[in-house]
């Protein structure tokens, strides 16, 4: 009858939510995946390679804004390993003062809240 029209109704809306909200998920993921890819593939290079640098600048700062406003990407990112690039960024003495900065403030931002 009526009843179990509405509620199949109700049942197919809350899993095209459940759908688009998985898909959200997973286009998050990948971006937060290709930013610590970035970081990584930034950190290990030097930076003698032209525009190096703002690259280094350009990925801690956006693991640092992905970082401020939502944990769940706090721990995601550190998960996929955020971590050990952005230090080794801080630790080089030859890096620039600007890089330098924008790692520990993306460190700071990460650890923002993470009580494990």
């Amino acid at each position: 009858g009526k009843k179990s029209e509405k509620l199949c109704d109700l049942l197919n809306l809350a899993e095209v939510e459940a759908d688009v909200e998985t898909k959200m998920k997973e286009e998050a993921l990948d971006a937060l995946k290709r930013v610590v890819g970035e970081l990584q593939a930034a950190a290990a290079r030097g930076d003698d390679e032209g525009g190096e640098c703002r690259k280094k600048i350009a990925a801690a700062s956006e693991v640092r804004l992905l970082a401020k406003e939502d944990p769940e990407a706090r721990v995601t990112l550190a998960m996929l390993g955020a971590i050990p690039p952005l230090v080794s960024m801080i630790d080089d003495e030859s890096r620039d003062a600007d890089a330098r900065i924008a790692s520990l403030y993306a460190l700071l931002n990460l650890g923002i809240g993470n009580d494990a």
